[in-house]
């Protein structure tokens, strides 16, 4: 009850937030022009002139207010005339209107204005110069709100705002402007080039781009559902060969999406490509897009295929807050795994969802300070991995939820019934509805407003003969992670495979806590898998292979290696990685404690002669960025010698130490390393620690206390361990007189780090780590 309170609370709050702006309500943008009349590279500056037209909404309107970043406004007009009657901060501009408009009238500003156009904060978004480009990203992931227009020309800087456009761009001779829409003309006066563009589609003022270099424009066309559409690939000469080897799945990509998002919406199919590293931006019809993508491969079209992708979601549909961020980036990302699958098949599909949820179940939480609903989170995460990553995961499990014929007509009914316009997060959930008997008010606030994951798995099975026919009585239980909320109804497919392999699928309607379950089939199940498709972003990633013979395995997402010795008759092997803790039966020993985040079950239809051997890594490595580490963190908290290898057979047995085994240690202190296993057989397989200050003891009314090891110390480094911290924090260092030697942010969930000592001089000091208002604080000796 209290997260569902919350959950609600934080629902309203974050609807109040947005009401803020209240200026979409008082006036609307129909067009502007935008008139760039002056692009000095050395001084990496603009001279602009921009007409905006306005249509008013209320009676009374007395004032506007328009967004411009840091220019030097040289003069102001409203309908021709000049005015002095507006203030400016470097951010608003205030403009006392001449004569009060009432509802319905229509009024013309015209703002000349110059400076150098900035960059967002965090490096990514605004106007950038390098060498002989200059070109605008529409998104400032630091600034607020996101949306990043105002950073290059006057407009009214929200999602909800749309205008269409007219570009009027001067250049200088043998450069080219690449604007939204249709190129109508150029004119040659002198030594300068004015490229007249129309953008005839209402868009978003962040998806309005200008782009200039010294570019060549690839020409191709696309034969859409409802029209054609001419295709531009704007770059230097020199790349075009490049360019059009890496575009060469364009064409398909736009086919993929046409059938499962509806038609193509606007005017153009256009990419520019500009010398920035960091990603691309979807600006309609001419999308920003890195030249170093364009490498002659196919390597990085699927970054094409979320960048094209968002002309359905984010142009053509428009999140109507940051706070519904998911539905523009969590769908674009999603349909990289669309045109993968279009494009390469079911297998290549499955790789890359799988491969997506296994570093969502990873580092998401990580990377983002925390686990996260995928709609409302905070505005320095509104670009975080959540709304992108997870964001994606939610859709998959969505598409097999509804299932695919329903789900094509959910999306191409929303396509169009909110075409050009924008939608929530609670709109995007009704439209669905009318399409699917699913509950989608239960899915979304389990999938969508809560953090965390299911996790469904057989907790016992009992098969029975029933004359010709086998009764199988089956325990499925659903936990969760990162949540206490179960999760309401999951339909799931459960496997059945016989002797020799062949597989009957049964469904299943998965409720909260256990689901015991009676089937009824015509041959003896000899391996029972649930959700063998992985049509369910639980917390599980498992792969599955039939080997023959010898060979070497690697089931990255399943987190373990297996050497194949020897099997002479077709083996199917299942090895699943639980992203949760293992149970522990009632007499599970305290030491060695066992691992709360994670274990292996190793399972399938072996040949009687079936051997092999498997490597599993361990990692407690807490790096303060990366993309490894964070998955034993809490568990190795000293020497690795303490590391110990469990197992058991099925749920109902006791935990012991694997009788052989041996680990690859390394430094012993760095918290990574191997364990081999000799002979893997069916079971579940678990890391445990020798350290009785894992145990229950430590959690509660003990005083939790930072663990140092060497200490004393005469090496060159150290390992702080702190594994009772479940937030990010700061450690620091200092010396017996109270100076700071050394200081670093933690990480979210970062529970160790390696401090570098060969610096320090010998004597006493204190190891401090401070988190949300706590502190913990211990001595350290350097001899």
């Amino acid at each position: 009850m209290m997260n569902k309170i919350f959950f609600f609370i934080l629902l309203l709050s974050s609807f109040n937030m947005v009401s803020q702006d209240t200026r979409p309500s008082q006036y609307d943008l129909e067009h502007t022009t935008i008139n760039i009349t002056n692009i000095d590279f050395t001084a990496k500056s603009i001279n602009g002139r921009s007409t905006l037209q306005f249509r008013s909404l209320k009676n009374g309107l007395e004032t506007i207010g328009i967004d411009l970043l840091k220019m030097n406004i040289n003069s102001v007009k409203v309908d021709n005339t000049i005015t002095t009657s507006f203030t400016y901060n470097d951010s608003l501009l205030s403009i006392t209107l001449p004569v009060v408009k009432n509802k319905t009238e229509t009024f013309q500003i015209e703002i000349d204005y110059s400076g150098a156009p900035v960059t967002d904060p965090s490096g990514w978004g605004g106007f950038y110069f390098n060498s002989d480009y200059a070109f605008n990203l529409g998104v400032g992931f630091a600034s607020n709100p996101h949306t990043y227009g105002r950073a290059w020309y006057p407009t009214i800087d929200h999602f909800e705002e749309r205008s269409t456009y007219a570009f009027k761009i001067t250049t200088d001779s043998g450069y080219r402007a690449m604007c939204n829409g249709f190129l109508e003309k150029s004119d040659t006066i002198n030594d300068k080039i004015i490229w007249h563009w129309n953008m005839e589609t209402k868009i978003p003022s962040y998806l309005v781009s200008m782009a200039v270099a010294p570019y060549y424009v690839i020409k191709d066309n696309y034969k859409g559902q409802e029209k054609d559409f001419p295709i531009w690939l704007a770059c230097k000469h020199k790349d075009t060969a490049n360019v059009k080897a890496s575009f060469v799945n364009l064409k398909s990509c736009a086919s993929t999406y046409e059938n499962f998002y509806g038609p193509h919406k606007f005017n153009k199919i256009g990419f520019t490509m500009v010398p920035f590293g960091s990603g691309a931006m979807e600006h309609a019809t001419n999308i920003a897009y890195p030249i170093s993508a364009c490498d002659g491969t196919t390597n990085r079209e699927t970054l094409m295929a979320h960048e094209f992708a968002h002309h359905w979601w984010g142009d053509n549909i428009t999140c109507e807050t940051a706070l519904d961020m998911w539905i523009n980036e969590g769908w674009a990302s999603y349909s990289e795994a669309i045109f993968t699958e279009q494009q390469y098949g079911t297998k290549a599909y499955k790789d890359y969802v799988r491969d997506n949820h296994r570093s969502v179940l990873h580092l998401t939480h990580i990377k983002d300070a925390g686990p996260r609903a995928v709609y409302g989170t905070p505005h320095e995460y509104t670009y975080g991995s959540h709304v992108y990553d997870k964001g994606a995961d939610v859709a998959h499990t969505l598409r097999w939820y509804m299932g695919d014929t329903d789900f094509k007509k959910a999306i191409h009914s929303i396509m169009k019934n909110n075409s050009l316009n924008t939608i929530n997060t609670i709109q995007f959930r009704d439209s669905l509805q009318k399409y699917t008997s699913r509950d989608m008010t239960s899915f979304f606030e389990n999938w969508i407003f809560t953090p965390g994951f299911p996790h469904l798995a057989i907790q016992s099975q009992e098969i029975v003969q029933d004359g010709p026919n086998f009764k199988v009585n089956l325990m499925i239980e659903q936990r969760t992670k990162f949540t206490w909320e179960q999760y309401k109804s999951i339909p799931i497919e459960i496997a059945f495979y016989n002797s020799v392999g062949k597989v009957e699928y049964r469904d299943y309607e998965m409720k909260p806590f256990g689901n015991p379950i009676t089937f009824t089939l015509p041959f003896l199940p000899q391996l029972i898998i649930v959700d063998p498709n992985e049509k369910v972003s639980d917390a599980i990633t498992d792969e599955m292979i039939k080997v023959q013979g010898s060979s070497v395995i690697d089931f990255k997402d399943a987190l373990m290696e297996l050497t194949i010795n020897s099997s002479t008759d077709t083996s199917l092997i299942r090895v699943e990685h639980h992203w949760i803790a293992p149970k522990r039966t009632d007499n599970t020993p305290s030491l060695p404690f066992l691992s709360k985040e994670r274990y292996w079950t190793v399972d399938g239809i072996f040949s009687q002669d079936l051997n092999m051997d498997a490597r599993i890594a361990y990692d407690g490595r807490t790096p303060s960025s990366g993309s490894y580490g964070y998955l034993d963190n809490k568990l190795i908290i000293s020497s690795e010698d303490n590391l110990v290898l469990l197992y058991r057979e099925n749920e109902s047995s006791e935990w012991k130490e694997f009788p052989n085994y041996s680990k690859l240690t390394g430094s012993k202190t760095n918290g990574f390393g191997y364990v081999d296993i000799k002979g893997l057989v069916k079971g579940q397989y678990a890391f445990g620690f020798n350290d009785e200050t894992l145990g229950e003891k430590s959690i509660g009314t003990k005083e939790q206390e930072l663990i140092i090891y060497p200490n004393p110390s005469k090496n060159e480094e150290v390992t702080v361990s702190f594994p009772f911290l479940d937030t990010s924090g700061t450690i620091t260092v200092l010396d017996i007189k109270g100076q700071v030697i050394y200081k670093r942010s933690l990480r979210y969930s970062q529970n160790k780090e390696i401090i570098k000592t060969e610096n320090f001089a010998r004597g006493t000091y204190f190891v401090e780590v401070s988190s949300k208002g706590n502190s913990w604080k211990s001595k350290l000796i350097i001899k």
